[in-house]
Order: structure tokens, then C-alpha cells, then sequence
């Protein structure tokens, strides 16, 4: 069998699970097994070709995310036909499997998107990358998605029961979502800087520490561990203040919000 491609789904409905879309080469035949590997190894379910699969041209096959190793991975799709010759493999799809959180305090089930349109909030087109179990997710990104920014809506807030009616926001490549890493997506929106810069800016007005990264810290985390276990660089009564300021923010952009309702209402 002729090699085939392999891509990563824009449909990541499945929590536990990255899709990937595999469009076939020619010479596809009913009976053709299609499996997945993730460095040279076989992941996930092979699919056998069916007429339909044949005609369609492309099938999709799922992988457990937690199969994969932590950062950058390698995935390759590879046919077989009915009486055991094995294809050319597809060319290599480099992607990254990459977990973090997402707080105001800790939020449940707060989906995690892809801005791939870039318009800061979450429309058609986005991907959605996860959905939070109790402020933690997992995604796995390619290289159209990785240098993309990060939106979360909804959820509930563990530690009050209520409701997270509002969006936040980060930069790409983070694994951290939160109040502060959404005002650094406004500093960046605003000046067109960097993040790097955009957080300068947001340590220097807030007087934070400078020596944590806010797009991959766990603040909530950092407030509930011993000194130094979650960055050894932050201590949990300097976890506790950022997490205080961190929530002032929110308080302000949700008041601001309410603002606005309030004036397209009137």
C-alpha cells in the first residue's frame, strides 16, 4: 500500500483522547489494516478498511493521551494490506502532549480552547483542546495549533461551588490559565510585545516575583504545597499574594464586564 498522511483532528470531543485523521494513499483496498505509531511504536486501535472507509478515502483513529510521553512526541500512520505486505510509512507528524491548569480558584469543567482565529474569544474554527477535571487539563497540539493562543469558558470554581461565568485567556505555548496570564494577553494585545515583555510589565505594575513564569506556573497549587515544591523559587506565602492579586484582577475584569452588560442593556 502506498504511504499515507496523517493529521491531527480539528475535533478533539473526546477528553480522554487525541483524534487524528488518516487520508489514504493509493491502492487502498477493502481489508487494509491502518495503524498509528507514536515513535516507531503502535498506539491505539488499528482500523480495518471497509468499503466505505475505501470510497471516503480517510479514517480517523483515536490514542489515549496519557500513552504519550510528556512534550514533544512523533506520530506516524502505517497500512498493512489482507495478506501482510506493510506500506511505506506516512512522513512524521511532530506534536505535543503538554498538561497544566486553570484557576481562578481551581476550575471543573471549563472547556479549553485553541484561539486559532486569533480574535480572542472562543468562535468557529477553534479547536477545542480539553475539558478540566478539577483545574487540571491535557491537550495535544501540532504546529498549527502550538503557536496559538489558549481560551477557557465556563466552569465551576471547587473552591466556592459557584459558577465561572466569564473567559480567560494565555498566551501560546502556555500550560497555565488564569487571571493573570489574561491580563498579559491584554498587555500583549495592546503594546505587541512579546510575553516575556508583557509579563515585565505586569510583575513591575503588581509586584510580583520575577523569578517564575507565569505562563506555566500553578498558582493555586503553589498556595497549597510546602515552600518550594511546586517552583523552588516561590515560597507558598508568595504563592498566596500572587494568588490574592490574581483574584483583584478578576474581581476587576468581572466588574468591568458587568459594566458593559449593563450599558448595551441600557
Amino acid at each position: 500500500p502506498a504511504a499515507p498522511t496523517v493529521t491531527l483532528s480539528a475535533t478533539q470531543a473526546v477528553v480522554t483522547d487525541a483524534a487524528f485523521n488518516v487520508a489514504l494513499g493509493a491502492n487502498k483496498a477493502v481489508g487494509d489494516v491502518v495503524q498509528l505509531q507514536v515513535g516507531g511504536a503502535n498506539v491505539g486501535t488499528a482500523v480495518t478498511l471497509d468499503a466505505a472507509a475505501v470510497t471516503a478515502g480517510t479514517v480517523s483513529i483515536s490514542i489515549v493521551k496519557t500513552a504519550l510521553a510528556a512534550g514533544a512526541n512523533t506520530v506516524t500512520a502505517i497500512v498493512t494490506d489482507a495478506v501482510g505486505n506493510v506500506g511505506t510509512a506516512s512522513a512524521n507528524l511532530p506534536i505535543t502532549y503538554a498538561s497544566g491548569t486553570v484557576s481562578d480558584g481551581y476550575l471543573d469543567g471549563a472547556t479549553v480552547w485553541v484561539d486559532m482565529d486569533n480574535n480572542g474569544q472562543v468562535s468557529s474554527g477553534d479547536i477545542q483542546l480539553d475539558t478540566t477535571a478539577k483545574g487540571i487539563w491535557d491537550g495535544v497540539r501540532d504546529a498549527a495549533t502550538a503557536g496559538k493562543d489558549l481560551i477557557i469558558v465556563g466552569g465551576t470554581d471547587i473552591s466556592t461551588g459557584l459558577a465561572f461565568s466569564g473567559s480567560m485567556s494565555a498566551p501560546a505555548g502556555s500550560t497555565a490559565i488564569n487571571p493573570l496570564t489574561t491580563m498579559m494577553e491584554a498587555i500583549i494585545e495592546k503594546t505587541g510585545g512579546t510575553a516575556a515583555a508583557a509579563q515585565s510589565k505586569l510583575a513591575a505594575a503588581l509586584g510580583l516575583p520575577t523569578d517564575v513564569d507565569l505562563t506555566t506556573f500553578d498558582m493555586v497549587g503553589a498556595t497549597l504545597a510546602k515552600d518550594g515544591t511546586v517552583n523552588t523559587n516561590i515560597t507558598q506565602a508568595e504563592a498566596i499574594g500572587m494568588q490574592a492579586k490574581a483574584l483583584m484582577l478578576a474581581n476587576m475584569i468581572a466588574a468591568g464586564v458587568s459594566a458593559l452588560d449593563g450599558a448595551h442593556a441600557g
